[in-house]
């Protein structure tokens, strides 16, 4: 990101306090580091894959506040537990990247997704982006939309506008979660067809038991498909 009028509107919306860890997932050569670490948190943890942006990182002149540098993939180092944690996401790792923060512990992330990805994130029931990654953002977590970016306020610019969040998360029971990252695609396999005729691996004969099974799955709720991933998890156990 290199729009300093952006920089500042994400280093804001974290709402440092000093005795808060952040975690930058994709630090590039710090533009937005600098603007965090200015605020003053009590460490920041700059998390980049590139060798040579890590390089120009290490020549930056933070303030006297704790700096950890990592060279690292996030997807390695999922799930993180941290305070804070702030990124412009890759695009090609938006999937895994949320996932990993599913996985993952901390207040609040101020984050920008592909628009478009961004958009099955907020996705409402019987709409064409609803689907099961809709389902996990709005269990696991309270979504903000605050503003689509435009791509020239990223260097290089992408194809695509982009979409700020802010994610907090919501107290769920870690059965509930499990149960969504295992069956929520097997819900939503064919999602405009009845769901006892289109989820696979459930044996015949329970069929007729499945919570919900004549509605299409891009209409149920989220509460709903959350019913039907447990009863999954139950009757499929370690076969499903």
């Amino acid at each position: 990101m290199i729009s300093k009028k952006w920089i500042r509107v994400m280093a804001d919306l974290l709402e440092i306090t000093p005795e808060e860890e952040v975690v930058e997932i994709g630090a590039g050569t710090g533009n937005l580091s600098l603007e965090i670490a200015s605020r003053r948190p009590k460490r920041l943890v700059l998390i980049e894959v590139d060798p040579e942006a890590v390089a120009i990182l290490r020549e930056r002149s933070f303030p006297d506040i704790e700096v950890r540098i990592l060279n690292e993939d996030v997807r390695r180092l999922f799930p993180i537990k941290t305070d804070k944690v702030v990124s412009n996401t890759p695009y090609g790792i938006s999937s895994e990247m949320f996932i990993g923060l599913v996985s993952s512990e901390f207040k609040r992330c101020v984050i920008t997704f592909q628009k478009e990805f961004a958009d099955r994130l907020l996705a409402k029931p019987g709409t064409p982006s609803y689907g099961s990654l809709s389902v996990i953002a709005q269990v696991r977590f309270s979504i903000r939309r605050i503003a689509i970016i435009g791509k020239t306020n990223f260097f290089p610019p992408p194809r695509v506008d982009s979409t700020l969040l802010i994610l907090e998360p919501k107290k769920v029971d870690f059965e509930v979660l499990e149960s969504l990252l295992r069956y929520g695609k097997a819900i939503f396999f064919r999602r405009k067809k009845k769901l006892r005729n289109s989820l696979r691996g459930v044996p015949k004969d329970l069929l007729s038991e499945v919570p919900h099974g004549d509605e299409r799955p891009y209409n149920l709720t989220p509460e709903e498909v959350v019913e039907v991933a447990l009863w999954l998890k139950e009757r499929l156990g370690a076969s499903g």
